[in-house]
């Protein structure tokens, strides 16, 4: 450690300060090229509101280093210059859980990363139900002028209670 009034760690501070500068411009830079990247190539985006608030609690500074939320801020800015459509998921649906049968699978932990309805035998991996259920869910919620928001659960009926 450096002493509280030395030049060295006047340099020390000045430099730190300067790499988490250049970080930052970094990291804005690839996410602008990013947000205009994706713009270009697509009409339509669906994501999740995530509450990255709570995320932050859970797993600490690893999800504010993302800088997740500030993507999604420059997303939106560069949507309109392309005509894309920027359409946010309710935080609740249950887009890795939900089967394309419509059976919601209650019984998944955070390290299930593929799973076997119950309902129809299909296989489901998390991460790629996940994209298809919010990409389905965005375009539902967009044809219905809607903001966000959960999907209306299907109805589980006595016969299925068993199997979800």
């Amino acid at each position: 450690p450096k002493s509280k009034p030395s030049k060295n760690r006047t340099k020390a501070r000045v430099n730190f300060a300067k790499s988490h500068r250049e970080t930052t411009r970094k990291r804005d830079d690839h996410q602008w090229k990013l947000a205009h990247e994706l713009c270009k190539a697509n009409s339509f985006i669906a994501f999740e509101d995530l509450n990255m608030d709570g995320m932050m609690r859970l797993w600490g500074r690893k999800v504010s280093d993302l800088a997740f939320a500030s993507f999604v801020e420059k997303l939106e800015q560069v949507a309109p210059k392309y005509g894309t459509v920027i359409q946010k998921v309710g935080r609740f649906f249950p887009s890795s859980k939900l089967c394309g049968c419509g059976v919601i699978n209650h019984l998944l932990t955070l390290k299930d990363r593929e799973w076997l309805c119950a309902n129809c035998g299909t296989l489901n991996q998390r991460d790629l139900l996940a994209a298809n259920n919010i990409l389905a869910e965005g375009i539902r919620l967009c044809q219905s002028g809607r903001k966000t928001g959960l999907a209306p659960q299907p109805a589980v009926t006595a016969s299925d209670s068993s199997l979800v």
